[in-house]
């Protein structure tokens, strides 16, 4: 009787971390997309703030 219950125990574990590993996955595969489009807008935005606050360029000490 113990017996059955720990192998009920452990399917339900076993169920419960497929269906987060799941979720996870699913949100990585199809929210990975929309990041990476953010991120390459928010890289040119940066860019042109730095640009246009002079930013920009790389300033040299006395010593080169």
């Amino acid at each position: 009787m113990v017996q059955e219950n720990k192998k009920g125990l452990y399917m339900g574990i076993a169920a419960a971390t497929a269906v987060v590993g799941a979720a996870f996955l699913y949100h990585y595969i199809f929210n990975d997309a929309d990041a990476e489009g953010e991120e390459e807008e928010e890289a040119v935005d940066m860019q042109t703030e730095l640009e246009e606050q002079g930013l920009d360029k790389v300033k040299k000490n006395a010593n080169g």
